[in-house]
């Protein structure tokens, strides 16, 4: 990827100390805590090098500051030929401070992977270069499962685009239905051409907001209502209180379903789960990703949910040759669920 007109770079040496590229995304964040920063692999030749990009949030920043900042980074390392820095000056706005730890969107890419992070090796998303649409990571086809009760839905909504795994997926495989992906960062929209995200359209949306301020005005708007909304920290209690679930509700047409995505370790796990269950009551299953990081929460308006085996079994005939995404799997677990 060549340098923007006015950028520069400095070669710097592959940190050798470090024990594992987490441990590197973590020092870039250190030392560049203002910074957006982007990792990426080039092949040249026979070898393959590694390139930290740095972009300011001040285009007026002066250009030895930069060099000065990287000369810092490079101290820390071991010289050799493996790894460059490129720094260039793009404008970019400053987020909302009270959600700043998404600002520090890093992006990853390793064998043929792009992976986004939020200010630590915790991945927040994955995507194949070679099928950006995709869904390569478990928890991402678990969501999906909303397909066996609404195969054909109307509308969705979708809060946290990260590397917009699912947008993506939705858009292909259903490109009948109008969907809206919420982000309330910029720094993560601003990586939407680099993970293939695609322009908006007429059935398809990202929009800059919070999300759970966009869906406090939807009134039975809704089919599918997708929670994958997270920080640093997990979480955000804007997306996991007991009013933003009720609002979930309220967005959801007669048959909607929720879909949310929770942290299988975090520790306020059961209270969320509690929080969606006073509002969905028994139209409520919750399922466990294979690694068990994830735990996958649908909760549906409609009282003839859950289906039964039988009507179960039917659909995920009728779906499996559209969706190749181990819905036979999801579908185990839902039955057994409680």
């Amino acid at each position: 990827m060549p340098l923007q007109k006015g950028a520069r770079a400095l070669k710097i040496g592959h940190a050798e100390h470090f024990n594992t590229r987490s441990e590197l995304m973590q020092n870039l964040h250190q030392t560049f805590p203002d910074q957006r920063v982007v990792l990426y692999d080039k092949q040249f030749g026979h070898s393959k090098k590694l390139f930290i990009e740095i972009t300011w949030p001040d285009s007026n920043t002066n250009g030895e500051s930069r060099k000065s900042a990287l000369s810092t980074l490079a101290a820390t390392t071991n010289t050799n030929d493996s790894t460059y820095l490129h720094c260039d000056n793009a404008q970019m706005k400053t987020h909302d401070s009270t959600n700043n730890l998404t600002s520090r969107a890093l992006v990853h890419e390793e064998n043929g992977e792009l992976t986004l992070h939020f200010g630590g090796p915790t991945i927040q998303s994955r995507m194949s270069q070679k099928d950006s649409s995709h869904l390569v990571l478990d928890y991402t086809r678990a969501m999906m499962g909303f397909l066996f009760f609404l195969p054909s839905p109307k509308r969705i909504v979708m809060i946290g685009l990260g590397g917009g795994s699912i947008a993506k997926y939705c858009r292909s495989s259903l490109p009948t239905c109008a969907f809206d992906a919420v982000e309330i960062s910029p720094h993560v929209i601003a990586l939407r051409k680099k993970f293939d995200i695609p322009d908006d359209g007429p059935l398809f949306r990202v929009a800059q907001d919070d999300g759970a301020r966009f869906i406090r005005h939807l009134h039975d708007q809704i089919d599918v209502l997708i929670v994958d909304g997270f920080d640093r920290d997990g979480q955000p209690e804007s997306l996991s209180s007991l009013t933003f679930y009720d609002d979930c509700y309220s967005a959801l047409r007669s048959d909607g379903m929720l879909v949310v995505n929770l942290c299988a370790d975090d520790d306020r796990h059961g209270i969320y789960l509690d929080r969606i269950r006073q509002i969905f009551g028994s139209q409520t299953r919750m399922i466990k990703t294979d690694d068990g990081t994830n735990t996958i929460v649908f909760a549906s308006k409609s009282k003839r949910f859950p289906i039964n085996f039988a009507d179960m079994a039917e659909r995920l005939r009728r779906l499996e040759p559209v969706h190749a995404i181990e819905l036979d799997r999801t579908a185990l677990k839902i039955l057994n669920s409680q």
